[in-house]
C-alpha cells in the first residue's frame, strides 16, 4: 500500500510520500500538472488532505479526475493525532508528513481490528451482527 500525504495552503503544495521523501509545488493548474505526473509513477493507494478552506477544493477535483484516490479528512481529529503523537510543532512539511503518518496508522490499527478483534466497524468479535439479531435470522430462539 502506497500513501501520500498533502498539505494544503493558498499558494503551496506541500507533499510527504512514504520511504521520507517531500516536496512542494505550487496550487494552481501549473503545480497541479507537475504534481500528478510526479504522482502517476507512485501509484498511490490514497491521498490525504486536510481542508483548508477552499485551497483544497482544486487539489481534491483534479485528483479525482485523474482517477486518483482521495480523502479529505477532519482538521480536528488530524490536530488530535499530532498532539497524540507529541507533535507540537506547524510547518506545512510537518503537517504533510502527519498526514500520511495519520493514513498508515488508521490503516494498520484498521487491518489489525479486522484480523484480531473481529468487525472493524462494529467493534464486535466474530461478525458484524449482535449476537441476539444473529440467532433472530437464524430461526433458533434467543438465549
Amino acid at each position: 500500500m502506497s500513501f501520500i500525504g498533502i498539505d494544503v495552503s493558498a499558494k503551496t503544495l506541500d507533499v510527504a510520500v512514504e520511504g521520507g521523501a517531500t516536496w512542494q509545488v505550487t496550487n494552481d493548474a501549473a503545480g497541479l500538472a507537475t504534481l500528478l505526473a510526479q504522482l502517476g509513477p507512485l501509484a498511490p493507494d490514497l491521498i490525504v488532505v486536510e481542508p483548508t478552506g477552499r485551497y483544497h477544493q482544486l487539489l481534491a477535483t483534479t485528483c479525482i479526475q485523474a482517477g486518483l484516490p482521495v480523502a479529505v479528512v477532519n482538521p480536528r481529529q488530524v490536530r488530535d493525532f499530532a498532539r497524540s503523537m507529541g507533535q507540537l510543532a506547524k510547518t506545512d512539511r510537518l503537517d504533510a508528513a502527519l498526514l500520511l503518518r495519520a493514513v498508515c496508522r488508521a490503516r494498520a490499527a484498521g487491518a489489525a481490528g479486522a484480523a484480531g478483534r473481529g468487525d472493524a466497524r462494529t467493534g464486535r468479535p466474530g461478525g458484524s451482527s449482535p449476537p441476539a439479531r444473529r440467532h433472530a435470522e437464524s430461526g433458533a430462539p434467543t438465549p
